[in-house]
């Protein structure tokens, strides 16, 4: 009786470990399908529905490329607000990108936009 005691205390251990183990493989694997559909409809300039697929893709696994490209769909888009929200965000979460430089003048590009066009 002892043996199944602890057998099952071990199988209650493992279940407890694997358990997030298998969730976070297949947010994984979500994620991947979002991104590869992203950027299929970035190739085909379908610009909405790339963003939203980056965007559903980093929601499951936040990293910070996802931003870059979501934004970028939206600034193809020519959503400006969008765009600007997640360049600013994709900044305040990747301080230390490699194009920061080229980030921040996409900003400031959209700020001059955003400022030249008229209000509704």
């Amino acid at each position: 009786m002892r043996k199944v005691l602890i057998g099952g205390a071990a199988l209650a251990v493992l279940l407890t470990v694997a358990g997030p183990a298998m969730a976070q493989e297949r947010d994984i694997r979500q994620a991947r399908r979002h991104m590869e559909a992203g950027q299929e409809y970035f190739l085909q300039e379908r610009w909405e529905n790339a963003a939203e697929e980056f965007m559903a893709a980093f929601e499951l696994r936040p990293h910070t490329a996802f931003l870059f490209n979501a934004a970028l769909a939206y600034h193809r888009l020519g959503n400006v607000s969008e765009a600007l929200s997640l360049y600013r965000r994709y900044i305040d979460e990747a301080p230390n990108a490699r194009d920061r430089a080229r980030v921040e003048e996409s900003i400031r590009l959209l700020e001059r936009a955003a400022a030249t066009q008229p209000t509704e």
